[in-house]
């Protein structure tokens, strides 16, 4: 195996759907009555921020068993080539849009594609080539994982799974590829479904090279998405990748997004200074929006993140009556659930929401002092469910 090929961390196979339920540390029933789940409720179709973007959420069930697929099987036994970025955890070398577009500064040539509506496009056939080829997965311990990490024959948006099995659709031809692009003195890297070529040589020619990528992906089913796709030669214009000028030594936002983000601050401060505004709804989701927006200042080494974090640190949304009411009723719901285990994926996300929330309702002088003795009894409460999601 060499650097730009997919490898596994074993070479001990699943060999039946009773050793898959140790391997997942849940029994063959949970499985079993999964599988059962009638198409219609294994998820809930939505389209976040009432946005163009179909996302699913798995049933409960589902989700749990998807949970210890992707950590037991697609993280712990797979370690994935470095041009690979997007839903990977890798410890010391960050695997998100911004270290991806940084492989491509200072390029003087780029090549972008796009693939369509991939996950929408990988189909279960596609997936249980995966678990058998890729695993070495007997029939009958792919078709099942197939079963779980597919809808109605396709890869849906919003599982745990699905960023991953995405991320290994190309494990066979993928390698040969990137191999012979890099012998030409080219870069490559693959955002999910967003790939991109570069070279340091202005006005490169990358007819051939669009071809392999081309073939790459028709090939498994897919197609290039035309709109996202196109060549970029530095010039008069910045290049983008990932919306990221690359025409620097590192990534760097757009001006027009540094400005956004300041008049996001300022509508912050603005709102702040209206009477009982930091309490509402509404001014949270605006402040932890922004708040967003500026951390990505601070992953860009942006001069500006220290002072627009300053100015944020001071009008923090507060609690109103109605959120300490809460706390106390999910604080009680927490220590009833911990009498009853705290190793469930339920009492995990119930525990940080407290968390969260107590975070909140210590902001208040009034409600500091319940906060602390909250928190108190918490520490002997932790769940045991953290290690595994």
């Amino acid at each position: 195996m060499d650097e730009f090929s997919f490898s596994k961390t074993t070479n001990q196979s699943i060999s039946n759907i009773a050793n898959l339920a140790y391997a997942l540390d849940v029994s063959e029933e949970l499985i079993d009555e999964a599988l059962a789940l009638p198409s219609d409720q294994r998820y809930t179709p939505h389209r976040p921020g009432n946005g163009n973007r179909l996302v699913y959420r798995p049933h409960p069930l589902i989700r749990k068993i998807q949970r210890k697929i992707k950590n037991r099987i697609l993280v712990d036994l797979v370690r994935y080539p470095r041009y690979l970025y997007g839903s990977l955890r890798d410890v010391g070398f960050p695997r998100d849009y911004i270290s991806c577009a940084q492989v491509h500064c200072l390029s003087k040539s780029v090549l972008k594609i796009d693939i369509t509506k991939f996950f929408d496009n990988i189909s279960a056939n596609v997936v249980e080539d995966i678990y058998s080829d890729f695993f070495s997965f007997p029939f009958p311990v792919a078709d099942v994982l197939a079963n779980l990490c597919t809808h109605e024959g396709w890869v849906p948006q919003g599982a745990p799974t699905s960023s991953h099995l995405a991320n290994l659709c190309f494990f066979r031809e993928e390698p040969s590829l990137v191999r012979q692009l890099h012998r030409q003195g080219l870069r490559y890297t693959r955002l999910i479904d967003d790939i991109t070529i570069s070279c340091d040589s202005y006005g490169y020619d990358f007819t051939k090279d669009e071809e392999r990528v081309r073939r790459l992906i028709t090939e498994k089913g897919f197609s290039v998405n035309e709109a996202k796709t196109g060549l970029h030669y530095q010039g008069n214009s910045n290049i983008k990748i990932h919306g990221l000028r690359i025409n620097f030594p590192k990534p760097q936002m757009t001006q027009e997004e540094s400005r956004n983000i300041r008049v996001a601050v300022h509508q912050v401060e603005q709102w702040a200074a209206e009477p009982n505004c930091r309490t509402s709804i509404a001014y949270r989701k605006l402040f932890e929006s922004t708040s967003g927006r500026v951390n990505k200042l601070k992953r860009l080494s942006h001069s500006k993140y220290d002072r627009y974090r300053k100015r944020l640190q001071k009008l923090l949304p507060l609690p109103s009556n109605k959120d300490y009411d809460r706390c106390i009723g999910l604080y009680n719901g927490v220590v009833a659930d911990a009498a009853k285990g705290v190793h469930s994926f339920r009492y995990y996300r119930r525990y940080c929401l407290l968390q969260n929330r107590l975070n909140l309702i210590q902001r208040t002088r009034s409600y500091r002092a319940e906060a602390v003795r909250m928190r108190a009894v918490l520490k002997g409460l932790k769940p045991t469910y953290k290690n595994d999601i």
